[in-house]
């Protein structure tokens, strides 16, 4: 009898797991986002970032910390990225590992992109734990837009765009 109760129970999480595995690979919508990421559209755009914000929109964190902008990049290829360096005043290349799912890692920073256009780029920050990514943590998004953009479009300078917004005065406050 117990020999029939062990097969029955082998059975059917045996019966499970294949619908789970199934049912994972048949779903459209997995499928759609575990592409891989391409920057052939925008090589060669110069991108400031004038934002970096919370989920709530602020750039300060409940703490008082305040998150500066300060990122300015290049995506030179498909495996490299020029950042600029604020100490040697120009863009050094780094090499740009690509993930699924439109997350990359490069300088020591895993980064999802939300958001890609010839004006503008919107990457969510992730946090690395051992391991693995923390995609529900930090919550932390960089705003990018294209330099030609900002002064042909937008017709101000990235300083401008990059000051204290309204609310992030009056929650200081």
């Amino acid at each position: 009898m117990p020999l029939k109760t062990i097969s029955i129970k082998t059975a059917a999480l045996l019966f499970l797991a294949s619908l789970a595995i199934t049912g994972c690979k048949s779903n459209p919508n997995l499928k759609a986002n575990k592409k891989q990421i391409s920057f052939k559209s925008i090589e060669g755009i110069t991108y400031t970032e004038v934002a970096r914000t919370q989920q709530n929109g602020l750039s300060f964190n409940e703490y008082g910390y305040h998150l500066n902008p300060d990122w300015r990049m290049r995506f030179v290829s498909d495996d490299s990225v020029a950042l600029f360096s604020p100490v040697k005043k120009t863009f050094l290349n780094f090499p740009l590992a690509l993930g699924f799912d439109s997350v990359i890692y490069t300088n020591h920073s895993f980064l999802k992109m939300r958001h890609m256009s010839k004006d503008s780029l919107v990457f969510e920050l992730l946090l690395a734990k051992n391991d693995s990514l923390d995609v529900g943590g930090a919550k932390v998004f960089m705003k990018f837009y294209a330099d030609e953009y900002i002064t042909d479009k937008l017709h101000t300078t990235a300083a401008t765009l990059q000051h204290y917004k309204t609310q992030d005065t009056l929650f200081v406050m």
